[in-house]
């Protein structure tokens, strides 16, 4: 690895791959790096021999040396350490396992058997083989978004496990790797592979088991590897560190998606019976958190809460007077805001802009708006302006 590294840093070389557990612990400052799943849709090892004595194996993973410790009592089993061609592995073995990648539709006149990698009890990211390559080169890291998986950001629910949406759920069961929260039903991991790394990083007041920082480095440590989630309790992006987090990914140009949850505020009348907007007695509510910065008490000031963000929802035909009202409430017109239209749906889609021009936005799409007559909500404040990035990914 240390000639490897030194061949990349000196520009004599552009990357190289190697097997991936050579270099789980060997990362240097200007190195950057991916792992490519080399098992990837196949599910598959093939047992290929010459006789039905099989007296000396030759094995090529962990996986399938214990597969052949357990099936053949009395043979003597070995790892492979050159690659021949299999006439010639042959002569050197009474049997050989070779990954299915390798011989995928192969034809070969010894005696064959397809072994499923499921029976086999494959390690994880066995199989996978990590590119290094220079940080910050262009053609790797958008190179690198066609061989990774988007990293998931799922919202837990509140308390209750029940409460976790069923697009949570089914994402949790595809999972490598997660990364969760303590304020969560700790039974929705139950949910995820047997061989699933999951890594709690929980946070409560004043006890953090990792802090922030070393947080957004895991999650993009991992994202490199396999699939990755992160797991919150209520919806990601309410109080949950989001931007954060997603920032170092777009930074690396590493995609990802956002499952929402069920948050407290939409849980909050279950028991308690508090009804958040009541017919002629309040038309919305602000939500804020009782904690700043490194947590200390929050102070609040009329003046800061009239600078918060108002959320109009039923309000996308009548934008020009919610406006013009605001604005005689003395708004700048040159507040920002934002219509955001069939949230959750494959519809989805956002008109941004200011008070003073939103209306004549909205004008220049009435003949869709009213047509479909989409729902959509109103956002005012500066944090309209914020978004991130929706991205197709091609791997899933």
């Amino acid at each position: 690895m240390e000639q490897i590294a030194s061949f990349l840093h000196e520009k004599i070389i552009d990357c190289a791959v190697i097997d991936a557990k050579n270099c789980l612990d060997f990362k240097l400052d200007f190195l950057d790096w991916f792992f490519v799943n080399l098992y990837e849709n196949n599910e598959f090892d093939l047992l290929i021999s010459k006789q039905t004595n099989i007296e000396k194996i030759g094995v090529v993973t962990n996986s399938q040396w214990l597969y052949c410790k357990k099936r053949f009592n009395n043979a003597t089993i070995s790892f492979i350490r050159e690659f021949k061609s299999i006439d010639q592995l042959i002569a050197d073995y009474s049997a050989v396992i070779l990954p299915g990648y390798i011989t995928y539709d192969s034809k070969y006149e010894f005696y064959t058997e397809k072994i499923n990698i499921a029976d086999m009890q494959k390690p994880l990211f066995e199989g996978f083989a990590c590119v290094e390559f220079r940080k910050n080169d262009e053609r790797f890291t958008l190179l690198r978004q066609f061989f990774i998986k988007s990293v998931y950001f799922i919202g837990a629910g509140v308390g209750d496990k029940k409460y976790a949406t069923q697009e949570a759920i089914d994402t949790i069961k595809h999972l490598e790797v997660c990364l969760f929260d303590n304020l969560m039903d700790h039974d929705l991991l139950d949910f995820f592979p047997d061989n699933a790394i999951l890594v709690d990083v929980g946070k409560r007041c004043e006890h953090h088991k990792l802090n922030q920082s070393k947080i957004t480095d895991l999650i993009s440590t991992y994202a490199r590897m396999g699939r990755v989630g992160r797991l919150k309790g209520g919806d990601p992006s309410i109080f949950g560190r989001l931007a954060e987090e997603i920032k170092v990914l777009e930074d690396l140009k590493i995609n990802f998606n956002i499952v929402p949850g069920i948050s407290t505020i939409n849980t909050l009348s279950i028991k308690s019976g508090i009804i958040l907007t009541r017919r002629e007695v309040n038309r919305g509510f602000c939500v804020l958190s009782a904690i700043k910065h490194k947590g200390a008490a929050a102070e609040f000031s009329k003046s800061e809460l009239s600078g918060l963000p108002l959320v109009f929802f039923m309000g996308v035909k009548v934008v020009d007077k919610i406006s013009s009202s605001l604005i005689n409430e003395g708004y700048s017109p040159q507040t920002k805001v934002a219509l955001v239209f069939s949230i959750g749906t494959d519809k989805e889609f956002e008109i941004r802009g200011t008070f003073s021009d939103i209306t004549c936005k909205v004008n220049e799409l009435k003949s869709r708006l009213f047509y479909d007559n989409p729902p959509g909500i109103f956002i005012v404040g500066d944090i309209s302006s914020f978004y991130y990035k929706k991205k197709w990914h091609p791997s899933g």
